[in-house]
C-alpha cells in the first residue's frame, strides 16, 4: 500500500495524512474514498470494491479530487490529472 500521493496542483508527494501539501499549500483530495453505489442495482458498496456485492457489476472508480470516472488503466483522472488510478501501480507489478 503506498503511504504517498501526489498533489493535484504542483505534484509534490506528500503524506497521506496531509490534509494540505507542504510545497505550495493547496487543499489535498479526501484520502478516503467514499461508498460506492452500483450503477446497475443502487446497492452502496465499500470503497474498496471492484464489483458489487449485490450483483457482480464492475464499478466505476471515481477521483477522490474531484469525483469524476476514472478509467481503472488510466494513472490520472481525466477531468483534474490527479494520480488516483489503478493504472499507477502497473510499474510496480512488471
Amino acid at each position: 500500500m503506498h503511504k504517498n500521493f501526489l498533489c493535484s496542483q504542483c505534484g509534490t508527494e506528500n503524506a497521506l495524512t496531509n490534509r494540505f501539501c507542504t510545497e505550495c499549500g493547496n487543499k489535498l483530495a479526501a484520502t478516503e474514498r467514499k461508498a460506492a453505489a452500483c450503477t446497475d442495482c443502487g446497492t452502496e458498496n465499500p470503497s474498496n470494491y471492484k464489483f458489487c456485492g449485490q450483483c457482480g457489476t464492475k464499478l466505476e472508480l471515481t477521483c477522490p479530487n474531484c469525483g469524476e470516472v476514472v478509467p481503472r488503466d488510466s494513472r490520472f483522472c481525466p477531468n483534474c490529472a490527479y494520480l488516483c488510478g489503478e493504472g499507477r501501480y502497473n510499474d510496480a507489478l512488471t
